[in-house]
Protein backbone atom coordinates (compact mmCIF):
# COMPACT_ATOMS: atom_id res chain seq x y z
CA UNK A 1 0.00 0.00 0.00
CA UNK A 2 1.44 3.36 -1.02
CA UNK A 3 1.42 6.33 1.32
CA UNK A 4 2.72 9.82 0.52
CA UNK A 5 2.89 12.57 3.15
CA UNK A 6 3.88 16.16 2.45
CA UNK A 7 4.35 18.61 5.32
CA UNK A 8 4.12 22.41 5.04
CA UNK A 9 2.15 22.33 1.78
CA UNK A 10 0.53 25.60 0.70
CA UNK A 11 -3.25 25.37 0.93
CA UNK A 12 -3.49 27.56 -2.16
CA UNK A 13 -2.06 24.65 -4.19
CA UNK A 14 -4.85 22.29 -3.11
CA UNK A 15 -7.83 21.65 -5.39
CA UNK A 16 -10.86 23.71 -4.43
CA UNK A 17 -12.91 20.69 -3.26
CA UNK A 18 -10.14 19.78 -0.78
CA UNK A 19 -9.39 23.30 0.41
CA UNK A 20 -12.94 24.16 1.57
CA UNK A 21 -12.65 26.68 4.46
CA UNK A 22 -8.86 26.59 4.85
CA UNK A 23 -7.26 30.00 4.22
CA UNK A 24 -5.17 30.26 1.02
CA UNK A 25 -2.03 31.27 2.90
CA UNK A 26 -2.22 28.38 5.43
CA UNK A 27 0.32 25.56 5.51
CA UNK A 28 -1.19 22.09 5.65
CA UNK A 29 -0.08 18.49 5.97
CA UNK A 30 -1.25 16.33 3.05
CA UNK A 31 -1.36 12.55 3.33
CA UNK A 32 -2.45 10.39 0.39
CA UNK A 33 -3.06 6.69 0.92
CA UNK A 34 -3.75 4.14 -1.74
CA UNK A 35 -6.99 2.26 -1.16
CA UNK A 36 -6.66 -1.49 -0.95
CA UNK A 37 -8.95 -3.21 -3.38
CA UNK A 38 -10.70 -6.22 -1.87
CA UNK A 39 -10.96 -9.06 -4.33
CA UNK A 40 -13.98 -10.63 -2.69
CA UNK A 41 -16.03 -10.00 0.42
CA UNK A 42 -15.20 -12.21 3.38
CA UNK A 43 -17.01 -15.53 3.41
CA UNK A 44 -19.41 -16.63 6.08
CA UNK A 45 -18.74 -19.88 7.94
CA UNK A 46 -21.60 -21.48 6.01
CA UNK A 47 -20.03 -20.48 2.68
CA UNK A 48 -16.66 -21.89 3.75
CA UNK A 49 -18.24 -25.20 4.78
CA UNK A 50 -20.10 -25.40 1.47
CA UNK A 51 -16.83 -24.79 -0.40
CA UNK A 52 -15.09 -27.51 1.61
CA UNK A 53 -17.89 -29.92 0.74
CA UNK A 54 -17.58 -29.06 -2.97
CA UNK A 55 -13.85 -29.78 -2.88
CA UNK A 56 -14.41 -33.05 -1.04
CA UNK A 57 -17.04 -34.07 -3.58
CA UNK A 58 -14.51 -33.62 -6.40
CA UNK A 59 -11.96 -35.88 -4.77
CA UNK A 60 -11.86 -39.19 -6.60
CA UNK A 61 -9.84 -41.13 -4.05
CA UNK A 62 -10.64 -41.08 -0.37
CA UNK A 63 -8.45 -42.66 2.27
CA UNK A 64 -9.83 -44.10 5.47
CA UNK A 65 -8.08 -43.27 8.73
CA UNK A 66 -7.14 -46.94 9.11
CA UNK A 67 -5.54 -47.02 5.65
CA UNK A 68 -3.69 -43.77 6.34
CA UNK A 69 -2.37 -45.14 9.66
CA UNK A 70 -1.26 -48.37 7.91
CA UNK A 71 0.66 -46.37 5.29
CA UNK A 72 2.33 -44.22 7.92
CA UNK A 73 3.36 -47.27 9.95
CA UNK A 74 4.81 -48.87 6.82
CA UNK A 75 6.85 -45.74 6.04
CA UNK A 76 8.02 -45.51 9.65
CA UNK A 77 9.00 -49.17 9.69
CA UNK A 78 11.19 -48.68 6.60
CA UNK A 79 13.58 -46.71 8.79
CA UNK A 80 13.83 -49.56 11.32
CA UNK A 81 15.21 -52.05 8.79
Amino acid sequence: MGVVTVNHYRASKLPKELRKDIPHDALVKVTVEEEVKREAPPRTPEELLAQIERVRARQTRRVSSEDAARRIRALRDEWDD
